[in-house]
């Protein structure tokens, strides 16, 4: 502060070095740390000075290239990565796949709808419905079998097979 080395004490106050020893071994422990934390061991870094106009920016052009090079790895590393990913988790995913004329339920839309009477145990289910049509990418067009209403695409993971249970008696 002001030109004046201060030490800190253990308890927290500052005081002022009372001799220029003490000024020398604080600011050595600073500027020997410095130089390790600052490590660039590239040959344009070090051999900058001794070296050639053209010879130095030929140099920093094959860092660049390096650089890029470094860059592709990263992203052919991250594509991996991802890949890896998609195969773990479509390892524990069952593809749900439906017939045309199947009957199927549907989930109840939006899924945070409830009846305020039933609360958490309303109905998540819907249906019965059929399927009349199939489309790409897991979309199907259903029809509820009591109104004869038709639902034109809804995603495949929003429906069930329709199991009907029988009375034994």
């Amino acid at each position: 502060m002001a030109g004046e080395l201060y030490k800190k004490g253990i308890d927290g106050s500052l005081s002022r070095c009372l001799s220029q020893a003490d000024k020398d071994i604080a600011l050595g422990k600073v500027h020997r740390v410095l130089p390790l934390e600052i490590n660039l061991n590239t040959l344009r870094i070090l051999r900058q000075d001794d070296l050639p106009v053209d010879d130095y920016w030929n140099a920093m052009y094959d860092e660049l290239n390096d650089l890029d090079l470094d860059r592709v790895l990263a992203l052919e590393n991250m594509i991996r990565q991802k890949e890896n990913a998609v195969q773990n988790y479509n390892r524990r995913i069952k593809e749900k796949c439906f017939s045309i004329g199947e009957l199927v339920l549907k989930v109840v839309l939006p899924m945070e709808k409830k009846l305020r009477f039933l609360g958490k145990w309303s109905h998540t289910w819907e249906g019965a419905f059929q399927l009349i049509e199939l489309y790409s990418g897991n979309a199907y067009r259903i029809k509820d079998i009591d109104s004869r209403n038709v639902i034109n695409s809804i995603n495949g993971k929003y429906l069930k097979q329709y199991q009907c249970m029988l009375n034994q008696d």
